[in-house]
């Protein structure tokens, strides 16, 4: 399963190899917990989702930091909205994340990659180009193999 280090290594091909060099570089947020420790993070469930309001890319990883999907947030969408129909807070246990979408394994992190707000159609490029080359476990929809020279989806 790719991992949270294989992930930024495909942002930074990416950016590298398929973004035009003046655009500069994406600034991903740091790991968001699903789950923390008692002691709290400033970057954790219940705090706000880092970018809530922006478009672009996120991936769900496990305990293990193995990431389990990749998807995006573009045009009428904002990054919260749509990590909102995955995670909810449970109702009856103040501050706990109830995971509403059946997971490969259970999510623990979530990591986002904002996009200019000039440039909302890098998220669709980017996340597919992170599903082809990382192929998610919970990715299931379209190509989910490795892209060849003679494929065409």
């Amino acid at each position: 399963m790719p991992t949270l280090k294989k992930l930024q290594d495909a942002i930074a091909e990416y950016e590298t190899d398929y973004r035009r060099q003046d655009f500069g570089r994406f600034e991903p947020g740091a790991l968001y917990d699903l789950f923390p420790p008692a002691t709290g993070s400033p970057l954790a469930w219940p705090e706000p989702w880092p970018h809530s309001d922006d478009a672009g890319v996120y991936a769900v990883l496990d305990a293990s930091r193995s990431v389990l999907y990749v998807g995006k947030a573009s045009f009428n969408h904002c990054l919260g909205g749509r990590l909102a129909s995955y995670f909810a807070y449970e109702k009856g246990r103040k501050g706990s994340c109830k995971i509403i979408h059946k997971w490969h394994a259970k999510p623990r992190y979530v990591y986002i990659v904002p996009v200019p707000h000039d440039r909302t159609f890098e998220a669709s490029a980017l996340e597919e180009f992170l599903i082809r080359k990382l192929q998610p476990p919970d990715n299931k929809v379209g190509c989910t193999h490795p892209p060849q020279p003679e494929d065409r989806c």
